[in-house]
């Protein structure tokens, strides 16, 4: 198993590409292609099932945002780098790479897998995963594994993990109100809310594609 934040790989060209397109005014046509470093032998590597995690914009590029200020980079550590970390567009681009070599991705939204423990389940049988050994809730981390054992950068990026005891339902998008979210962006950013509501009117286009194919409850009704 893989597991990698999409634009990670991505080849420096691909990625001026991207970032040149997402911020032009011409309409976005998604591609169908192997953007990365990855060679097409390995993502096509038979019996592989590829797993897309979407979450909504509105709470990831905050949360993204967020993280990069822990992590000493403000201002998203610069508009190009933001833009790249927080678009969506790689997760749909290699959605379509896979669905033109006849392979169908499982595409899965946070809110699904975050308050519901049947999904999880089932998501586990659709991936040829053991469903007894998913956990659910864990030991927060000690103030001496803290200090010691884990990295301020892995911190900064994992607090909410860490500090937890277990899966937090709450934090789904269906539970927060987005009524007014310019305003209160605009209270916890500042003059930098223009940027958090630029990225996520970027990233949701590409949010809704994925969420249109995101495997459904009715799925997890045939398999449970």
């Amino acid at each position: 198993m893989v597991h990698s934040h999409p634009f990670f790989p991505v080849l420096p060209d691909k990625m001026l590409e991207y970032i040149r397109l997402l911020t032009s005014s011409e309409p976005i046509h998604l591609k169908s292609e192997n953007f990365s470093l990855v060679p097409d032998d390995l993502l096509l590597r038979p019996g592989t099932i590829p797993l897309i995690s979407i979450r909504d914009p509105r709470l990831c590029v905050p949360s993204a945002y967020r993280v990069l200020e822990r992590m000493n980079l403000p201002h998203g550590g610069s508009r190009a780098f933001f833009l790249t970390t927080t678009c969506n567009v790689w997760n749909c681009v290699l959605y379509n790479f896979y669905k033109s070599h006849g392979i169908e991705p499982v595409v899965v939204d946070a809110d699904d897998y975050m308050t519901s423990e049947t999904f999880v389940r089932s998501l586990c049988v659709r991936l040829g995963l053991d469903p007894s050994k998913v956990q659910f809730e864990w030991d927060a981390a000690s103030s001496e594994q803290k200090e010691k054992e884990i990295h301020p950068m892995q911190y900064a990026s994992q607090n909410t993990l860490y500090e937890s005891s277990g899966v937090i339902a709450g934090k789904a998008a269906k539970d927060f109100d987005f009524t007014d979210v310019s305003v209160k962006w605009k209270e916890e950013f500042g003059d930098d809310a223009g940027l958090i509501e630029e990225m996520v009117g970027l990233a949701m286009p590409h949010y809704q594609y994925l969420h249109e194919r995101r495997w459904s409850a009715e799925a997890v009704e045939k398999t449970a």
